[in-house]
């Protein structure tokens, strides 16, 4: 029985004791614990209203609690679906965090290996400077030594030029010795006894028979030029070729344009 329904049963014995009360007069000492009891009824009917009225509170509060641990229970649930999620995201993490850890450890043995190689690229820099500097001084050294070469080989140009200069008129000179030689020959087979007699004395003398007179000079420095031989020998008489004979000894050959000349020269050597 619920306390209503025992509220409400009180309620009717109650009214009962006061009908009672009224139509069959009762003891005193009887309608005192009639009192007694009713007031304690009362009492009691007024404490099952505040129970009542507590209970339904409670009830309320009841559901409350319900509803809150039901919500409860589904944020229980879901934040358990979170944090499942959360450890395995936290798995991710950490597997991540060893990868991470891994591959810094491998960024950092590779940075060394950088810094080192950047030690020895700085190094070999410093050395190819200074070979560079080296180089440098050497192409300095090459450029001068290219000049000097170029200044020597524009004098031997020079110096070839001249001799080929001088080559040719030793051949010009040779080619006209050849032919003074045949004619002298030619001279020799048709001329008189005291005519070879003559030629042979002025070949002797260093005296062509043809005209002028040559002088034949032999042990001359290697080193003497046309020019100091023609001044030398002008104070003799004109001078017309000098031919300059160079080889194991230096030898010239001194045309002047008068045969007297080239004997005033013998006989001032005898």
């Amino acid at each position: 029985m619920s306390l209503h329904d025992l509220s409400k049963e009180i309620s009717e014995h109650l009214d009962a004791i006061d009908v009672l009360s009224e139509l069959r007069p009762i003891p005193k000492i009887i309608q005192l614990h009639f009192k007694e009891i009713k007031e304690y009824f009362e009492q009691y009917v007024e404490t099952n209203d505040e129970c009542r009225r507590l209970c339904d509170e409670l009830k309320e509060v009841k559901e409350r609690q319900e509803r809150t641990i039901e919500e409860l229970r589904k944020a229980g649930e879901h934040l358990a679906v979170e944090l499942a999620s959360k450890e395995q995201v936290v798995r991710k993490l950490r597997k991540s965090a060893d990868n991470l850890t891994s591959e810094l450890a491998s960024k950092e043995e590779t940075i060394a290996d950088l810094e080192e190689k950047c030690a020895n690229y700085a190094k070999e820099a410093t050395k190819l400077g200074m070979e560079r500097e080296e180089y440098r001084q050497r192409c300095d050294e090459l450029s001068e030594a290219k000049d000097h070469d170029q200044q020597t080989i524009d004098r031997l140009t020079e110096e070839s030029k001249r001799l080929t200069s001088e080559l040719a008129s030793k051949e010009r000179t040779i080619e006209e010795l050849e032919r003074r030689n045949v004619r002298t020959e030619e001279s020799e087979t048709t001329a008189t006894p005291a005519a070879s007699e003559e030629v042979a004395t002025s070949r002797s003398n260093g005296i062509s028979a043809n005209s002028g007179a040559e002088l034949y000079v032999c042990n001359l420095h290697p080193d003497v030029t046309e020019a100091q031989l023609f001044e030398k020998f002008s104070s003799i008489g004109p001078v017309s070729s000098i031919e300059i004979c160079r080889g194991l000894l230096t030898d010239a050959y001194i045309h002047f344009r008068s045969p007297d000349d080239g004997m005033l020269e013998v006989a001032g050597k005898g």
